[in-house]
């Protein structure tokens, strides 16, 4: 009795949860015109206060009547102009410290930009998005996102993103190490050796192709037809993610804290196993295997239905209750003739 009751109320929790989440999705389908602006202006304010985290609080990152501005901005603006936005305030705070390592900076950023338009992958948000993700410690929910929820191409965007992470760390510990010297000459070769040492860091060429490797494993698997095939490739990115960088720390290439990296390896796959949930809850118990044909081809079709919450009990019309009434009386008289 006590299992019937437990799988009762598991059954139970499911409806409502179902029932959630289809209230939740009808209204963003209703919403949607303003629910998607508020989120990027939402989404701009928070990178661009990350920026301001990084570099401290002085120069354009640290006004926050600006940054609250062209997060407004990005309200009317695309995805796009959320990095934009965020490498010009980066640029804002360099000119600060050095109008040549401002220039380098600029540079570098420019090539992000070249190489994101090359793939014509889109989703330039990403770029913003993974850096955020880093300063939350959560920075292995980014290959999921991509795997699961965008396209192949999202693999640039990721890649380009965790780049641009390092880049930041680099130009906050580095920008006041420059020296304005007399000589051009001097000058260059102090620029030189210092990004050398940056685009030479093992770590983090390690944590970019660790993340592109778990996002295209996740890509991959989830796109396959088998059951939960989801679920699986939450949990083969992931292992794979922990396989590289558990690899990395002993090599020396990166370094962690064991159990903060677990920790955020733990919530990153709860997270994604939750949304995955919301977004993709397949029930693999109903799918049907469907033929049809044409002129030209045969169809053998795999249908899995998404999972609903159950249909509610109609409620009985006034007709129905009266002829129930009526009914009720009728056994009542033969009963008393009787």
């Amino acid at each position: 009795m006590l299992r019937g009751d437990e799988a009762w109320d598991e059954r139970w929790r499911m409806t409502e949860f179902l029932l959630f989440r289809e209230r939740v999705q009808d209204f963003y389908q209703k919403q949607d015109y303003w629910l998607l602006p508020l989120f990027r202006a939402f989404f701009a304010a928070l990178s661009f206060f990350s920026v301001n985290a990084v570099f401290g609080h002085g120069g354009a990152s640290g006004n926050p009547l600006l940054l609250l501005l062209l997060s407004g901005l990005c309200f009317f603006l695309p995805w796009g102009a959320v990095p934009l936005f965020a490498g010009a305030l980066i640029l804002a705070d360099l000119y600060r410290v050095s109008l040549f390592f401002m220039l380098a900076a600029a540079f570098v950023f420019l090539m992000i930009l070249l190489f994101q338009t090359a793939f014509r992958g889109g989703h330039a948000e990403l770029i913003a998005l993974v850096p955020l993700l880093f300063g939350l410690k959560i920075p292995y929910l980014a290959p999921a996102l991509c795997g699961l929820f965008f396209g192949l191409m999202s693999f640039a965007p990721l890649a380009l993103g965790t780049f641009s992470y390092y880049f930041l760390r680099f130009l906050a510990a580095n920008a006041g190490k420059v020296t304005l010297e007399s000589e051009p000459e001097k000058l260059v070769n102090q620029m030189a050796e210092i990004f050398l040492g940056f685009f030479e860091d093992r770590g983090m060429l390690l944590m970019i192709f660790s993340m592109v490797i778990a996002m295209l494993l996740i890509y991959t698997i989830r796109n396959m037809s088998f059951r939960n095939s989801w679920y699986t490739a939450v949990g083969a990115g992931f292992s794979a993610l922990l396989l590289f960088v558990f690899a990395g720390s002993r090599k020396g290439l990166i370094s962690i804290s064991a159990p903060g990296f677990l920790l955020s390896l733990l919530f990153s796959v709860a997270l994604s196993c939750f949304l995955t949930l919301f977004f993709h809850d397949a029930d693999f118990r109903a799918a049907e295997r469907l033929s049809f044909e044409d002129d030209e081809y045969f169809y053998y079709v795999k249908a899995v239905p998404k999972r609903r919450p159950p249909a509610p009990f109609p409620s009985p019309s006034k007709e129905e209750e009266r002829e129930d009434e009526d009914e009720e009386e009728e056994e009542k008289g033969a009963e008393i003739v009787g």
